[in-house]
């Protein structure tokens, strides 16, 4: 009896540490449960490398073209963004993706940030500068009722418009980390209708990073530091953006 009373009291005492052993067991289970749930919320950013295929776009005079430009930075930027955020690219490779299958990955995706990538061209070899363009409504423009059109397409052709207010804080927040870095002097801020932006359903911007017909600024798109240093001022802008519009929601 005095054995089976002290069996009684041992059980008693070991119970709740018992219980607290399985609770620690489990809580890796429970942390890995919520990260799965924090990964699920992060901000997903989709990077348009411009160009493609047979569409080469602009070339310098030393033959590099705005295609490979594109992709080069949109790969170096979708893995600095990736550290982050959920990142996604409209294309991989050297191949063509029409307009509105780029938005349309976007979409796809419920992006919260596009960022098309591209270089700028001119007849003038001594252009130069950064451009960033978000999107302008075009009031005037018809809307069309033609055999080939359908509600679909006209919404599609007006999904930019709620986002022009944040699309254009977003170009004056990459334009802000560009010169604070110092990385360039001269950086313009465009709103234009460009067919490439019109489609996103999210805060979109088209980057021309710099115009390689100009002999100067082609050899910095082949110089790592130059593109890598590029890379740092969009992440940090669009990060920006991120974080102030998130305290606004």
């Amino acid at each position: 009896m005095k054995n089976f009373c002290k069996r009684y009291i041992i059980i008693c005492f070991l119970s709740p540490l018992i219980l607290a052993a399985i609770s620690f067991i489990t809580t890796p289970a429970a942390v890995a449960a919520k990260q799965i749930i924090t990964n699920k919320s992060q901000k997903t950013i989709v990077v348009d490398p411009g160009h493609g295929g047979h569409d080469i776009g602009a070339k310098g005079l030393g033959n590099t073209m705005e295609k490979d430009v594109a992709l080069r930075l949109a790969l170096m930027l979708s893995e600095e963004l990736g550290h982050k955020y959920k990142t996604a690219l409209t294309r991989t490779d050297d191949y063509h993706i029409d307009l509105d299958g780029r938005t349309a990955v976007a979409n796809h995706l419920k992006a919260d940030v596009f960022i098309s990538i591209h270089t700028g061209g001119s007849f003038l070899h001594d252009t130069d500068g950064i451009v960033i363009f978000y999107f302008k409504e075009v009031k005037e423009r018809p809307i069309s009722r033609d055999l080939y059109s359908s509600d679909a397409d006209n919404v599609w052709h007006h999904l930019q418009i709620r986002h022009i207010k944040a699309s254009g804080l977003l170009a004056e927040l990459i334009k802000k980390s560009i010169y604070e870095y110092k990385l360039y002097p001269k950086v313009i801020v465009k709103n234009r209708p460009l067919l490439i932006l019109e489609g996103a359903d999210m805060p979109a911007v088209l980057i021309e990073t710099g115009y390689l017909t100009n002999p100067s600024e082609e050899k910095k798109f082949n110089t790592p530091n130059y593109l890598q240093g590029l890379v740092k001022c969009i992440s940090m802008g669009i990060e920006r953006f991120l974080l102030e519009t998130s305290h606004a929601e």
